[in-house]
């Protein structure tokens, strides 16, 4: 329904990676919840995207792209900030 609006669809409350991957099959790509990442306060945002999201370091990058195409850490990475609906 969301896409036929032309809406982007943001998946909240994503904690394994069995979720992740029966959301990217269903076209879900935007996902946010504690597999990508635990809350972190603005100031320690830096250290994670260089330490876990750069270097592809998490269990959850790549485990979806190898069904549906690799996934840019930007995409990743969007989950992480807040989104407009």
């Amino acid at each position: 329904v969301a896409r036929s609006l032309g809406l982007r669809v943001v998946a909240e409350g994503v904690e394994n990676l069995l979720q992740m991957t029966s959301l990217s099959r269903m076209g879900c790509m935007v996902m946010q919840g504690f597999l990508i990442s635990r809350p972190h306060p603005p100031e320690e945002i830096e250290r994670w995207i260089n330490e876990v999201v750069l270097p592809k370091s998490a269990p959850w990058i790549g485990i979806v792209g190898e069904e549906v195409g690799e996934l840019e850490p930007s995409a990743l990475l969007a989950s992480r900030l807040p989104q407009a609906v």
